[in-house]
């Protein structure tokens, strides 16, 4: 479905140019921050993203190449990313502190993680359809190798003259609770709008960390959930043949969706308008809206 802030009026004007029209005259982006940024950013509208700055960050040196130089595996493949106002990328792992931690390189680039090596008992029963007989550890999750890179604090790298991030996005394979404690003072003075954070719901990683942790950090912070996602593949505990359209397969990952809750908080005309345009982005129409 198309999102609102998409859409064309009756009279041929377009509702983001009505609804960005208070913000035309301001030369300072909008501030999306993609933490785990390796395949490029895809989930902003693309009135949206021409309108930000993007900040990412992608430890893993190989993939961090591919990013600067547009030719990730998605992109390769012949998905479009939106056209961004302007781009800056890391080679840094955001974390909750700065200094040198392990990265853990995996047999699938999308699993290479900072958090710890994965359960091998609980990943090597896992069976997704589509990963055809072979168990989520021997496709993605098993150990190649390890090196040290630097990390860096959300709080301490932002920029303490820029207002606030609009959209915070983290993929970071069981650490979201980690970057999360990294910007625990952007979160507490109200400056970060919207947060998409990737769960897990299946806790192979040590901390075992799960989306009730990341929704109790959140809450107590005066945000709220608004959406919880799944578009990861299911998967069966153990080989069957039964197939998924015919069973209820178990969900190991998925994304939450949470506001800066205007209930709860005191927000400023701007804040306010900044949420919603978030939350527009993010295809909450009547909510962004109001």
């Amino acid at each position: 479905m198309q999102p609102l802030i998409e859409r064309t009026l009756h009279d041929g004007r377009s509702v983001a140019e009505l609804v960005f029209a208070p913000l035309a005259k301001a030369k300072a982006p909008l501030e999306f921050v993609d933490v785990g940024a390796r395949n490029g950013s895809f989930i902003l509208p693309p009135t949206y993203a021409a309108r930000s700055r993007i900040t990412g960050f992608e430890p893993n040196p190989a993939e961090y190449k591919k990013l600067v130089t547009g030719r990730t595996d998605s992109i390769l493949a012949g998905a479009k990313e939106p056209p961004f106002a302007e781009r800056r990328y890391f080679p840094y792992g955001a974390w909750s502190e700065d200094g040198p931690r392990t990265l853990y390189r995996t047999t699938g680039p999308g699993a290479v993680t900072l958090t710890a090596p994965a359960d091998e008992t609980m990943t090597k029963n896992m069976f997704r359809a589509n990963d055809r007989g072979v168990s989520y550890f021997d496709r993605h999750q098993r150990l190649l190798g390890t090196e040290t890179i630097q990390c860096v604090s959300i709080d301490g790298l932002w920029d303490k003259a820029d207002p606030y991030i609009d959209i915070l996005k983290l993929d970071v394979e069981g650490g979201e609770l980690e970057v999360l404690k990294g910007a625990k003072q952007l979160l507490s003075e109200k400056r970060v709008l919207l947060v998409l954070a990737e769960f897990l719901s299946a806790p192979y990683y040590t901390p075992r960390v799960t989306l009730g942790h990341q929704h109790v950090f959140l809450d107590d912070l005066g945000y709220r959930l608004i959406a919880l996602e799944s578009e990861q593949s299911s998967y069966c505990s153990g080989q069957t043949r039964i197939e998924p359209s015919n069973d209820r397969w178990l969900k190991y990952a998925g994304d939450a969706i949470y506001v800066l809750d205007p209930d709860r908080n005191v927000l400023t005309p701007e804040v306010s308008y900044g949420l919603g345009l978030a939350c527009l982005a993010m295809g909450f129409g009547g909510f962004g809206l109001n």
